[in-house]
């Protein structure tokens, strides 16, 4: 193929910000020209789309991803913020989960053949992602290992994990997260170790599709049960993490869903009232930055908030949260369900304003 050597279908590419250095470059459909076989169709610039060609590197370590720079912040006045900033570093999985987002098409392009009339990707090709990281095209290696079978639609069937050893890897706990800590850290999440656990399976857990909808919000608790949270997990006992997770979205903090569950799961009162729940959901909102009100009336809101509830069901001996935004006309819109009926009246409610204060 000479010096530039065409790319195709399962070549591997790396990002400088991600923890995986092989990722396999996908594309769903061909332009009708192969190498060798049609399992390996040849690449062109504009195939590039993140989660149909490009996949996820694994963890992001940009300053520039906003849920990153969302954590750092978090860490310097939240102390569990703190906690999980330090359990990534211990077991060296730092930075948040990977979501490449390309918006220009490959650089550095075979500019003399085409593909469906666009340049073609060669070994020099890169691609900018809008996090700061420049994706690059890895050195050809065979290697029978390497390849992954696909699927009749031409998607990847699976993703390359980063290899890991004893406690080190991405993705890997250590025998005892607490063994490497600072005594007086480790004194403080020693009583929480049970979140400190979750905190293990959800930092490399992505938030799966079918839970969310087209704004990110999670609408379909049933898909969660992937992330841990308390003694189960989320489907089933994380409705104060998913209500808590929505109000975020809506405020544009970016933290990730990891985070939010470990933040209940230790700071949350376990058997609380109603109102002792919202209390540790006030302190939280508040050391982000945002200007937060109890309110005992509707009336009282004002203009453009996010609100929380909280509602004790005695029948089952829980407390039941719900976030919610308001629309142009000042109407309350549920998060997790639009349609849902929920009488705000004896819930116990918290304002959060979405510009944040001075400081």
């Amino acid at each position: 193929m000479g010096e530039k050597a065409f790319q195709t279908r399962l070549c591997t590419a790396q990002c400088q910000y991600g923890s995986i250095k092989d990722q396999y470059i996908n594309i769903p459909k061909d332009h009708g020209v192969y190498f060798q076989d049609t399992d390996h169709p040849l690449l062109n610039a504009n195939d590039h789309v993140a989660d149909k060609h490009i996949l996820q590197f694994g963890r992001c370590t940009s300053k520039a991803n906003p849920k990153n720079m969302a954590g750092d912040v978090l860490s310097s006045v939240i102390p569990v913020f703190g906690i999980a900033k330090l359990l990534k570093s211990v077991m060296k999985c730092e930075g948040c989960i990977c979501s490449p987002k390309t918006l220009t098409a490959w650089q550095n392009t075979n500019k003399k053949d085409h593909l469906d009339g666009v340049d073609g990707i060669t070994d020099e090709s890169k691609v900018m992602c809008f996090y700061g990281g420049i994706i690059t095209i890895n050195e050809a290696k065979e290697s029978a290992d390497d390849a992954q079978s696909a699927d009749e639609d031409g998607k990847v069937s699976g993703k390359r994990t980063s290899s890991s050893s004893g406690d080190g890897g991405a993705g890997t706990a250590p025998k005892s997260p607490t063994e490497r800590m600072p005594a007086e850290v480790a004194a403080g999440i020693e009583k929480n170790n049970m979140g400190v656990q979750n905190y293990v399976n959800n930092m490399n857990t992505s938030i799966p599709q079918a839970a969310m909808d087209a704004n990110g919000f999670l609408v379909n608790s049933s898909a969660l049960s992937c992330f841990s949270c308390g003694t189960s997990n989320l489907a089933e006992s994380g409705n104060a993490s998913i209500a808590f997770y929505n109000a975020s979205v809506a405020l544009q903090s970016e933290v990730p869903l990891a985070d939010m569950i470990l933040a209940n799961d230790i700071l949350m009162p376990q058997k609380a009232t109603a109102s002792q729940q919202m209390v540790a959901m006030n302190d939280i909102f508040q050391a982000m930055g945002y200007t937060t009100h109890r309110r005992n009336s509707l009336a009282d809101m004002g203009q453009g908030a996010v609100l929380l509830s909280a509602l004790e069901n005695k029948e089952e001996g829980n407390v039941v949260f719900h976030s919610f935004t308001q629309d142009t006309s000042g109407k309350l819109l549920c998060l997790e369900n639009e349609t849902i009926d929920i009488n705000l009246e004896e819930s116990t409610l918290l304002e959060i304003q979405k510009e944040k204060q001075e400081k």
